[in-house]
């Protein structure tokens, strides 16, 4: 292991499913090798620079990069760089390139070459050969023990287990109505209330205002409502979702959600992830579902189903997350980048 700590150079979106991903990797990495990260917001100057870039690439009319990103190139000797989302797929490639260094980008690499990063990590790559590295679920700082104390930090009177219900909106493919977000609702508070539960809940940034107003509604007019993570309501500052999850017996997440829904799966606690009557999921999406589903971490159902939220469970029974689900990916990772103890 280097006597100096790593440098690593983060590239970031305003994705917070991306910025989770790079914090959950480099937090498995942190607990094996001494890292100074920093992060370097990646601003192009106009949206449609970025696609250009993708068809551009590899030929001699593509600009520099300063003239499409602003601020370009970061300052400072790095030894990593590392982002996830494709605003900062074309960057990565071309700093580490400079720099002469590794590089890792979490996600698909879509267009791109494969070979122009050190490192893919995903739960869902084409092959398991280098570059990339196979996932069992997306990289988050979610763990049972670190949900637990979470919990405790932002709950200092004792809430039993309650149920949790996360709310996201239209993606992947799936589209959802103001009566579908409500059936779901009353369909999980109807639930709870039969089962003596008390109850979490939680929207996001696509989650309509409309809705997320009437769900407000819905759930201050139950006697077992402890707390909602309202992300309109509360201008996107809301209590962490982890102290949700270590508060929770049981999670119900719109299936729209693939980040919500891998780091609800990663608290240890059964989740349910509930489809939308309208639109078509996408294929990459629906194979990481079933990859979770079998593995006995999730189960699936539709709102249409009518199916009894408490009592779904995955074909094999459920097989629980119960430790550091990274730790295997960290030592593999720091081989491949040449970082581990002797590398």
């Amino acid at each position: 292991m280097p006597d100096q700590p790593i440098r690593v150079l983060w590239l970031k979106d305003d994705r917070p499913g991306h910025v989770n991903k790079v914090k959950g990797f480099l937090a498995a990495l942190e607990g094996r090798l001494a890292m100074e990260t920093t992060a370097w917001d990646v601003r192009w100057r106009l949206p449609w620079l970025r696609h250009l870039v993708g068809r551009l690439q590899g030929t001699p009319l593509l600009p520099p990069p300063s003239l499409m990103i602003r601020d370009f190139p970061p300052r400072g000797d790095y030894d990593l760089v590392i982002s996830s989302g494709g605003l900062t797929q074309w960057p990565n490639t071309v700093i580490a390139k400079r720099l002469g260094v590794p590089n890792v980008y979490i996600g698909s690499p879509h267009h791109f070459p494969h070979g122009a990063f050190t490192l893919i990590p995903m739960t869902d790559p084409p092959h398991e050969r280098p570059p990339f590295l196979k996932l069992d679920l997306v990289p988050s700082v979610v763990s049972p023990d670190a949900a637990r104390r979470c919990a405790r930090e932002h709950f200092p009177e004792p809430t039993g287990t309650a149920w949790t219900l996360l709310v996201g909106g239209d993606g992947e493919g799936m589209k959802w109505s103001e009566d579908d977000f409500l059936a779901l609702a009353g369909r999980f508070l109807d639930e709870a209330a039969k089962a003596g539960k008390k109850v979490l809940a939680a929207t996001s940034r696509r989650t309509p205002e409309k809705v997320e107003a009437a769900l407000i509604g819905r759930f201050s007019e139950y006697g077992g409502f402890v707390h909602g993570a309202w992300f309109h309501a509360s201008g996107g500052k809301t209590m962490p979702l982890l102290a949700l999850f270590g508060a929770s017996e049981r999670i119900v997440v719109t299936a729209d959600s693939v980040s919500m829904t891998n780091e609800s799966v990663a608290a240890g606690v059964p989740v349910v992830a509930v489809y939308p009557p309208e639109g078509t999921p996408k294929p990459r999406h629906e194979w990481q579902f079933s990859l979770l589903e079998q593995e006995g971490r999730l189960a699936r159902t539709r709102l249409a189903e009518n199916a009894v939220l408490a009592e779904l469970a995955p074909p094999g029974g459920w097989r629980l997350i119960t430790g550091d689900q990274h730790a295997a990916m960290a030592g593999e990772a720091l081989e491949r980048l040449g970082l581990a103890k002797g590398g």
